[in-house]
This record gives C-alpha cells, sequence and structure tokens, in this order.
C-alpha cells in the first residue's frame, strides 16, 4: 500500500515437503518430512524522482523430524535504488 510516500508490503507462507525415499535420523519414524513458515516485510520510500530508500526484513522457520534440517532465521537488508 502507498501510505504519504512509503510504500509497503508484507506476505507470509507456509510449506511442507514430504520425502518418501529418504529416511529421518530415527529410521522408525518413517520417512523425512519438512515443515515450514517464512514472512516477509517490504518498506520503501522514493527520496527523489531517480532515488529511492528502500528495507526489507525476512524470518523463517523450518520444522523437521530430522534435526540437522531444523533452524530459524532473520534476515535484514537495505539500501539505495537508483534509477537512471
Amino acid at each position: 500500500s502507498d501510505l504519504h510516500g512509503w510504500k509497503i508490503s508484507a506476505q507470509a507462507a507456509f510449506r511442507y515437503y514430504d520425502y518418501p525415499h529418504q529416511v529421518a535420523d530415527d529410521p522408525e519414524l518413517n520417512t523425512l518430512y519438512e515443515t515450514g513458515f517464512t514472512a516477509n516485510l517490504h518498506v520503501e520510500r522514493r527520496l527523489t524522482h531517480w532515488l529511492t530508500l528502500f528495507a526489507d526484513y525476512q524470518f523463517e522457520h523450518t520444522f523437521s523430524n530430522d534435526s540437522v534440517e531444523q533452524y530459524a532465521v532473520n534476515t535484514v537488508k537495505g539500501g539505495l535504488q537508483w534509477e537512471f
């Protein structure tokens, strides 16, 4: 959306993966599966007709019956975009 010159967008996603030919840490747990959640936030502001300031944030969390496949991560980036 556009709010007083600011553009803000958000997105969220849920995913599920089932790997029928791979086993998890414990073979008694059957096949490997993974579920995950991702959320993104993007904010930008046009400073001039050719220069835009932006920032992005992403959160991702993955769950699995294999401990090696589990993780949580936060990513932040920002910068200036120059259009010519």
